[in-house]
């Protein structure tokens, strides 16, 4: 992936902690990754997610996709399931009925992949959400909306009396906003006709089940998708918006109760409230953070909850897989500003998270590693070790496993900044590099990043590259803000001021979408 996917959100190292590991009863302050609370249970989670990834079921690969985004250290993992949304023919089978594939995972896959396409305008990636806009005009039906595949309702299953489902219409429908404005060719009819159909669900309990039922939106999920794609099309003034701006905080006490597969009415609902502002996700995570940390199981998994029809999530995908990279998410998002294509994040890059040692001369190191105060950490660690003679033998294998761990860390980070700088991802490196390098001053970690960081201010290339790359920033976060038209201005000057840079490459392309 890009480089702007990466910024999306590398913060720390992963480091699984122990099963049995007792977390604080209570949150730190602070921001979330400075909690030990929510630290630990999120890396569990994410833990979980990285090694289901390659087994999980495609409709929980493409949410475990939406947390791979939002977090941005594998961008390798990310990459494969971006290239698996793009191929999401072939996982969805023949076209056949009762298929329920050939609509479902189409709609997940092209959510993910237009969110992907805001922090990286590939022409893959445009290219994939083309055929699957096409694929809905292709299928959309005679009420407008879209059913689990084309013409059940009325060919397989006349007795069905919802005749499209509500959670399919609104995705759809925010889909094809949101691509529409990214440059994707949607044909208006197809626009005005799923307006319509979503126009009938749309009440003041929100997104009914589908045409033909006159049930609310539980979870608020429904609706939660389709905003995510008109607020990114500027489409604030919609009804949905207006509707769900007050009814998703009412429905955040049944996140549980989702139809079928709890994982994505959570990923929904996690979406929507982060739309609506930390106030409004404070109010998700009062509710149901502690109680989903409480329930996790020893291998990181969360199961979300939902009504268990066909067997819930874990008969319909066999397993907690979506849930549980749902939950991660939902740890993740307490930092407003992921999954913001006009924001560049805060980052700490040097904080790393222990397990709580045995030894309690170690507590003050491990507090001290987890606000990215890594020479102070070392330099407890060394006076522990000092007083060898005093320790008994578990005491000092429990420092030295901290000290390893922090050293590997430390190393970990120094390897990022040159693999960035390889790659010439100027502005990733410095931000990983100059920290190293005024942290670690006296280690030899610190040495090589404060010589890395030299090689770029001595190199007139890499500077300009660096200047590049901030420009592009600016012009992304008015992209964000204002839409590309607006923005075309700053993007044309980068390709003219800084040709042949990676940073000019991606304006251009940013121009061309």
């Amino acid at each position: 992936m890009s480089v702007r996917a990466l910024f999306l959100g590398v913060a720390l190292l992963v480091v699984a902690p122990a099963p049995g590991q007792t977390l604080p009863e209570k949150h730190a302050k602070s921001c979330w990754h400075q909690c030990q609370r929510c630290r630990v249970a999120y890396d569990r989670a994410k833990a979980h997610t990285l090694t289901r990834l390659r087994q999980a079921r495609f409709p929980a690969k493409m949410i475990m996709g939406w947390l791979l985004l939002a977090d941005g250290r594998q961008p390798k993992e990310l990459k494969a399931v971006v290239n698996d949304a793009m191929r999401w023919k072939q996982s969805a089978g023949a076209d056949r009925p009762h298929n329920h594939r050939r609509n479902w995972y189409p709609a997940l896959a092209g959510i993910l992949l237009a969110e992907v396409a805001k922090f990286q305008p590939d022409a893959k990636v445009k290219n994939a959400l083309q055929g699957v806009v096409d694929h809905f005009v292709k299928v959309q039906e005679r009420t407008g909306g879209w059913y689990k595949w084309f013409e059940g309702a009325y060919n397989d299953r006349p007795d069905y009396p919802v005749k499209d489902l509500g959670m399919l219409d609104a995705i759809v429908l925010g889909f094809l906003h949101e691509v529409r404005s990214q440059g994707v060719n949607v044909p208006g009819e197809t626009l005005a006709k799923a307006e319509a159909c979503v126009a009938k669900l749309l009440g003041g309990r929100g997104i009914s089940y589908g045409t033909g039922s006159r049930s609310g939106d539980p979870t608020g999920a429904r609706g939660a998708f389709a905003m995510n794609g008109l607020l990114y099309a500027r489409q604030s003034g919609h009804s949905i918006v207006k509707t769900y701006t007050r009814l998703l905080p009412r429905c955040i006490g049944k996140l549980d109760q989702g139809h079928h597969v709890g994982g994505l009415h959570a990923l929904g609902v996690v979406l929507g409230c982060h739309l609506l502002g930390p106030g409004e996700y404070k109010k998700l995570t009062t509710r149901w953070l502690d109680e989903y940390i409480d329930k996790q199981q020893p291998d990181g998994g969360v199961y979300i909850g939902d009504d268990g029809d066909a067997g819930g999530e874990k008969g319909l995908l066999g397993e907690d897989d979506a849930s549980t990279a749902a939950f991660a998410l939902m740890i993740l998002l307490q930092d407003p500003s992921r999954l913001r294509p006009w924001k560049r994040p805060q980052i700490d890059w040097l904080t790393i998270d222990l397990p709580r040692p045995s030894t309690e001369a170690l507590l003050k190191p491990v507090k001290l590693a987890a606000r990215g105060k890594l020479d102070k950490a070392l330099a407890g660690v060394d006076a522990v070790l000092a007083r060898r003679q005093s320790l008994d033998a578990a005491a000092i294998q429990d420092a030295e496993s901290v000290k390893r761990r922090l050293e590997d860390h430390a190393l970990s980070r120094l390897e990022e900044g040159r693999a960035a700088l390889d790659v010439r991802d100027v502005l990733q490196a410095l931000d990983i590099l100059e920290p190293l390098a005024k942290t670690l001053a006296r280690h030899d970690v610190g040495t090589a990043a404060k010589a890395l960081v030299q090689s770029v201010r001595s190199d007139p290339e890499l500077r300009r590259e660096h200047q590049a790359q901030k420009a592009l920033w600016k012009a992304w976060e008015t992209a964000g803000k204002r839409g590309y038209a607006k923005a075309g201005k700053a993007f044309g000057s980068i390709v003219k001021r800084f040709g042949g840079t990676r940073a000019a490459k991606k304006a251009q392309e940013a121009l061309d979408r």
